[in-house]
């Protein structure tokens, strides 16, 4: 008995932790590490978006309340809250690359170069191949599709993006 109480005092007061941390917090950053690379690639989350952060199988989901993101567990490095928006931060580990999704669309900024983007419908169908502008950027029209699901593959990351 002693010890359920022990376990459950610890991670209330480690839940504690993590929220009060959090709410200092405006980022979620999560870094995964690139094929065939000692540098990783980072990706934010806006904590006004309310990411959730769970466990599927041999992935780290993060849902909002407008995308949510898969990213194997063995690729991932780290992931932790932020006190302020890295924008603007250089650093040698990677290419820090944000994506907000608009009522026309999905705007990428802040990737590597020529990076390749694919789009896919949710059922899996190919729907068309993307490459980042010199600046890292991309906007992906969704004009004229139907409203659902759809999914944006970016080098290990799959993102699912939801048109309403």
């Amino acid at each position: 008995m002693k010890k359920v109480f022990f376990f459950r005092r610890a991670f209330s007061s480690l839940t504690l932790l993590a929220l009060t941390m959090a709410a200092n917090a405006e980022v979620l950053i999560v870094e995964q590490n690139k094929e065939n690379s000692q540098e990783t690639e980072k990706t934010c989350y806006d904590l006004g978006d309310k990411p959730v952060l769970t466990y599927s199988e041999a992935n780290l989901v993060v849902k909002t309340n407008i995308a949510s993101a898969e990213f194997p567990l063995g690729k991932v490095a780290k992931y932790y809250f932020a006190e302020s928006d890295p924008t603007g931060v250089v650093t040698t580990q990677g290419k820090m690359g944000y994506l907000f999704v608009t009522e026309e669309g999905v705007r990428m900024t802040g990737f590597e170069p020529s990076l390749q983007v694919k789009l896919y419908t949710v059922s899996g169908q190919f729907l068309q191949e993307y490459r980042t502008s010199e600046e890292g950027s991309l906007e992906i029209s969704l004009k004229g599709q139907p409203q659902g699901v759809y999914l944006i593959q970016l080098n290990t990351t799959t993102i699912k993006v939801i048109r309403k």
